[in-house]
C-alpha cells in the first residue's frame, strides 16, 4: 500500500506566526489543500415525547427537530470548525451516480488535497478512490458500517483508514485492539 507523509491538519496558527503551508491568520486560505467529502446524507426527523408510551398508545409530542447529517456530512462539518477557509458544497445525486455517472464522476479535484469518504455507498466511494487515487489524492476511508465484502476491497484502495472500535471488530474479528490493528496493517491486499 502507497504511503503519504502529508499532514491533514496543519497546526493552528498564532496571530505573529504562519502556518508551513504559507497561510496565516489575515491569509488562512493560501495553499490549504481542499477537502472533499463523499458519502450519505441523512435526514432525521426527531419527536421529543415525554415518555415512551406502552404498544397500543399514542403520544403527544411535546418538540419535533429535523436534522441532517451522515458519515461524510458531518465529516465536512467538523473539518470547516478545524479549518478557517470552510468553504464547502455537499452534492447529491444518488440516481445517477449508483451507476458510476452523475456527479462525482465530474466533479474537478483540482486543489484537492484529501479525499474523504465512506462504505455505506460503495459504488460512490470505489468511485472517489479510483479518481482521487488516479490523481495522487491522498485518501481517507471511514470504513464502519457497509458490507464486508464491500469494505475489504475498499480498505485495499485507501491510503488511511479510520474505525470505530466496533468496526474494527467487524473487520479483524475478536481480540485485543492493538493486536486487531496489527492484523489489519499487515493483512495483505
Amino acid at each position: 500500500m502507497e504511503r503519504h507523509e502529508q499532514s491533514l491538519f496543519p497546526a493552528a496558527p498564532t496571530p505573529e506566526a504562519g502556518r508551513a503551508d504559507g497561510s496565516t491568520m489575515d491569509n488562512p486560505v493560501a495553499t490549504t489543500p481542499r477537502v472533499v467529502c463523499s458519502g450519505n446524507l441523512v435526514h432525521d426527523e426527531v419527536f421529543h415525547v415525554g415518555s415512551i408510551p406502552t404498544a397500543g398508545f399514542k403520544s403527544g409530542v411535546l418538540r419535533y427537530d429535523e436534522r441532517y447529517g451522515g458519515p461524510a456530512a458531518t465529516a465536512a462539518v467538523a473539518i470547516v470548525l478545524v479549518d478557517r477557509r470552510g468553504e464547502t458544497s455537499i452534492v447529491s445525486d444518488r440516481r445517477a451516480l449508483a451507476f458510476g455517472q452523475g456527479v462525482l464522476a465530474r466533479l474537478p479535484l483540482d486543489g484537492v488535497g484529501v479525499v474523504l469518504t465512506d462504505t455505506r455507498w460503495p459504488e460512490g466511494a470505489e468511485l472517489v478512490l479510483r479518481r482521487a487515487r488516479a490523481a495522487g489524492i491522498v485518501t481517507v476511508l471511514d470504513a464502519d458500517g457497509g458490507a464486508a465484502a464491500a469494505n475489504a476491497q475498499l480498505i485495499a484502495m485507501a491510503d488511511h483508514v479510520v474505525l470505530s472500535s466496533e468496526g474494527l471488530k467487524d473487520y479483524a474479528g475478536e481480540g485485543d485492539p492493538g493486536d486487531l490493528l496489527r492484523r489489519c496493517a499487515t493483512r495483505p491486499e
